[in-house]
């Protein structure tokens, strides 16, 4: 009777052990989300800009319809514009 008292006993004790880590982790990862979700987005999303990204130059493709050079082939003239 006392063996099965005793069983009883640390059945008891190690479903509570379990019960109490599983509510850290659920604590933990309650507090890891809420610091990620108070981190502003463009804080850690975003890398900061090079000087060369910012003062590139934008470029436009002018593209000509199709025609027929002198070779009987068809082409088309594409040329490119800097803004």
């Amino acid at each position: 009777m006392e063996v099965a008292m005793s069983v009883i006993a640390s059945n008891e004790a190690l479903s509570k052990l379990r019960q109490e880590a599983r509510r850290r982790r659920l604590l933990t990862e309650a507090n890891r989300l809420r610091q990620h979700t108070a981190t502003p987005r463009h804080t850690y999303m975003t890398a900061p800009r090079s000087t060369y990204e910012v003062t590139k130059p934008q470029i436009k493709m002018f593209v000509s319809d199709w025609y027929t050079d002198e070779l009987s082939n068809r082409a088309r003239i594409i040329k490119a514009h800097g803004l």
